[in-house]
């Protein structure tokens, strides 16, 4: 036994000291490579890559999986190529990207500064949209001087659409009866569950965020194309393309396989132009902000809940009050601290969390510290509330944003469990214990008091 425990504690003691090496030899690598960038070289981004806004510490299991680039990483990756005057050039894969609207102007947007210095970017895409629809793919690469897809390739330019589930039919097969109240008429969740189609104030809002992602689309396309904007509107209602077509139509500057647009690209660089790719660069070029004052960089992301920021398979990320707000808090008593930049991209969620997280901005900004807003692809409902105390708040044209209500209530499913034939007995100790029991309506009285408390929070 002892023989076993020697042995066992030599292997954990070899293992630590090969850990201990390669971190050496990793840093040591990472100042070697940091400054090693070609004198001309052209920046390689892969923007078919899975792109999130913040991803926040896995403990089950991240080391073992690849990191997703975020949003900041490329946009200040692109940005940095922009004043480097090794870089020449850039080339771009795009398709497929999850995206939003609001994210992709942001990263829009930095390609048309890289632009601004005067250095190409060239978009290639294998296809924009296979099986499915590829606007915002297209609305991106539309910030390039040129766009190339294969010529196999499809061009899924055929507008934007949103289908709305309503529940109340299927609920009323099941026995379960939605009994909720909003404020007001827009906080239309409720209508998955009370309606059987739209009421006109879910479809006026609906429809007009459809109009203007339109607009803003057909806007691009006739800037970066010089397609009259009526043109555009009747390429869009014929689409989907072939990328044969999609050349004819003006909407690609040419067909070509990977290797073959590489190719041009880097001949039109210059004299033996090395490609890097954008992380590479980044990572060895460093952050751009490495001198001035300190800004504390806040990230609120996801659904609102009280605890712990958090990751889950089912929900994606989730923006947990505890988090946010003890990040406000040391950025509140840290002097070196100078302002605090709160991204958000949130749909909303508990009204308590959310109010926790804007007293937190209230008390930042009375320490002297200003808090400048920046929403990504949506800052809805809670996702506006945490925001409205801001001293400035700064939305892309494609955020989805604005406070529109609340809502509230539960799903009476007595009628199900009598379905199953399943009764079940209830004892209260209080006229209002059982309030939020899904087996029975509320009464008068308890009704009363969720109407007081929406009017409250509304």
């Amino acid at each position: 036994m002892r023989v076993f425990f020697v042995r066992f504690f030599m292997i954990i003691g070899i293992i630590a000291v090969a850990l201990l090496l390669i971190a050496v030899i990793g840093g040591l690598y990472s100042r070697f490579t940091r400054k090693r960038v070609a004198p001309v070289t052209v920046i390689e981004a892969d923007l078919t890559r899975t792109i999130v806004e913040y991803q926040p510490p896995d403990r089950w299991g991240g080391m073992l999986r690849a990191r997703p680039t975020t949003i900041k990483e490329v946009v200040e990756g692109i940005r940095a190529g922009a004043d480097d005057s090794r870089v020449q050039a850039m080339i771009a894969r795009v398709g497929g990207t999850q995206l939003g609207m609001g994210a992709i102007q942001e990263v829009r947007n930095a390609v048309l500064y890289f632009r601004s210095k005067g250095k190409k970017a060239v978009a290639f895409a294998e296809t924009f949209g296979e099986g499915r629809g590829g606007n915002l793919d297209y609305y991106l690469a539309t910030a390039f001087d040129s766009v190339y897809v294969q010529p196999s390739g499809t061009l899924g330019l055929i507008g934007f659409a949103t289908r709305t589930p309503f529940a109340k039919g299927t609920l009323d097969k099941l026995g379960v009866v939605p009994q909720l109240g909003h404020r007001k008429e827009y906080k239309s969740y409720i209508y998955t569950f009370t309606r059987t189609d739209y009421v006109e104030p879910h479809r006026e809002e609906d429809r007009a965020v459809l109009e203007s992602f339109m607009n803003q689309l057909t806007s691009a396309i006739t800037e970066a194309r010089g397609i009259p904007a009526d043109s555009v509107k009747t390429i869009v209602n014929e689409g989907p393309y072939s990328a044969q077509r999609s050349l004819q139509l003006g909407l690609v500057d040419g067909l070509g396989y990977r290797d073959e647009v590489y190719e041009r690209v880097k001949s039109n660089a210059g004299k033996k132009p090395r490609l890097l790719y954008l992380s590479a660069y980044r990572r060895r070029v460093g952050s751009l902000y490495r001198r001035g004052k300190t800004i504390a960089l806040i990230y609120g992301v996801g659904s609102i809940y009280r605890g712990k920021s958090r990751s889950t398979p089912m929900s994606g990320v989730l923006m947990g009050a505890e988090t946010v707000s003890a990040a406000f808090r040391e950025a509140i008593e840290d002097k070196s601290v100078k302002a605090v930049v709160f991204r958000v991209n949130s749909p909303g969620g508990s009204y308590v969390a959310s109010d926790v997280i804007r007293r937190e901005t209230v008390r930042a900004k009375k320490a002297g510290k200003p808090v400048i807003v920046s929403m990504g692809d949506v800052a809805g409902s809670g996702g506006y509330f945490v925001a409205a105390a801001a001293d400035k708040i700064v939305a892309h044209p494609g955020t989805i944003t604005g406070s529109i209500g609340v809502v509230s209530g539960k799903m009476v499913t007595r009628g199900f469990w009598e379905k199953l034939g399943l009764n079940w007995g209830q004892l209260e100790s209080a006229k209002n214990a059982a309030m939020w029991s899904s087996l029975e309506e509320f009464s008068p009285e308890q009704w009363r008091r969720l109407e007081n408390w929406l009017d409250r929070v509304y």
